[in-house]
C-alpha cells in the first residue's frame, strides 16, 4: 500500500497535566461532531470520513484516547472518565454543544460520554459498538464466536496486537472492505498500524468488564448503528428499544463502515441532528 499524508496533529494539556492529542476534518466552519476511534487505535482513524465530512458540512474533531498516538496514558481510567478529556478540548475548541460517534470500541466511549455530558451531547451515534458483555441481559443475546473472542484477548491480551498486524499486513484485501477506495484503504490501515500493546492493553479491560454507567440512560437521542455482517448487531434493536429516544439501523457490511455507502450513511445521520 502507497503512504498517505500524515494529519496535522494537534495537542493541549489537561487539568491533570496529561496532554490530549487531537486531529481535524472535513469541514473547519462546519457543525460538530467528535468521532471516537476504535480499540487501541488513534485519530488517524477520523481521517476515512474525512470528504464525507467535508461534503455534509460536518466538523469531525478525532481524539486519540489515553494512551493512544501523542495522547499520555492515565495510570486508571473508567470510560467515563474520558467526558472530562472531551469537554476540555470542546471548550478549548469553542465548541458548547457537539454529536458523539465512534466505532467498535469508539461506541462504548460514545455512549459513556453522552451520559456524562447531557448538557453538551445533542445526540450520541454508536457504530458496530462493543456491546456490554457482561450484562445479564445481554449476554445470552451474544454469539459465543464473540464470547469466545473477548474472553481469549481477556486471557492472552499480548497476542491481540501481532495477531492484528499479521492479518492486516498478509490479507488486506480479505480484512478491509472491497469496495473501500485505495486511499481510504490506506488510512485506515495506517491507523491500524499505530496500535501497540500499550494502546491496546486497556481497551481489551474495557471491552471485558461491566461498563461504569447505564447504557440504557442516555437522555439524548441515539441512533445504534451496525453493519449487516457485524456480530453486534445481535443487540443493536434491543439496544435501542430500551433507550428513551433509540433507533437502529442496519448500514451495509461488516465491523468496518469505510466503504463509500455506509461512509454516507454515517455523514447523514451526523448531519441531521443540525437541521
Amino acid at each position: 500500500m502507497s503512504n498517505t499524508a500524515a494529519p496535522r496533529v494537534n495537542r493541549m494539556q489537561l487539568a491533570d497535566g496529561r496532554t490530549l492529542a487531537w486531529a481535524e476534518y472535513g469541514d473547519p466552519r462546519g457543525v460538530p461532531v467528535f468521532y471516537f476511534h476504535g480499540g487501541g487505535a488513534s485519530l488517524i482513524e477520523g481521517g476515512c470520513f474525512d470528504r464525507d465530512a467535508r461534503d455534509a458540512g460536518i466538523r469531525l474533531v478525532a481524539p486519540s484516547r489515553p494512551g493512544g498516538l501523542h495522547s499520555s496514558p492515565r495510570p486508571v481510567m473508567r470510560s467515563t472518565d474520558f467526558a472530562s478529556d472531551c469537554a476540555q478540548l470542546a471548550t478549548r475548541l469553542g465548541i458548547d454543544k457537539f454529536v458523539v460517534t465512534g466505532n467498535s470500541n469508539g461506541g462504548l466511549f460514545t455512549m459513556a460520554v453522552a451520559h456524562q455530558l447531557p448538557d453538551r451531547v445533542i445526540a450520541a451515534v454508536p457504530i458496530n459498538s462493543t456491546v456490554p458483555l457482561y450484562d445479564p441481559d445481554v449476554w445470552p443475546l451474544v454469539p459465543w464466536s464473540l464470547k469466545a473472542a473477548m474472553l481469549f484477548f481477556r486471557t492472552f491480551p499480548s497476542v491481540f496486537v501481532p495477531m492484528n498486524r499479521f492479518a492486516v499486513k498478509s490479507r488486506p484485501d480479505r480484512f478491509l472492505p472491497k469496495a473501500a477506495e485505495a486511499e481510504i484503504a490506506q488510512i485506515y490501515f495506517d491507523n491500524l498500524m499505530a496500535i501497540t500493546q500499550d494502546s491496546m492493553r486497556p481497551e481489551i479491560g474495557f471491552m471485558n468488564r461491566r461498563w461504569d454507567f447505564d447504557h440504557r440512560a442516555i437522555r439524548c437521542p441515539v441512533r445504534i448503528l451496525y453493519g449487516v455482517e457485524d456480530l453486534g448487531t445481535c443487540y443493536g434493536p434491543r439496544w435501542a428499544s430500551e433507550l428513551p429516544d433509540g433507533q437502529f439501523m442496519a448500514i451495509p457490511d461488516g465491523h468496518l463502515p469505510i466503504a463509500p455507502e455506509p461512509r454516507r450513511i454515517l455523514a447523514a445521520t451526523w448531519r441531521s441532528f443540525f437541521a
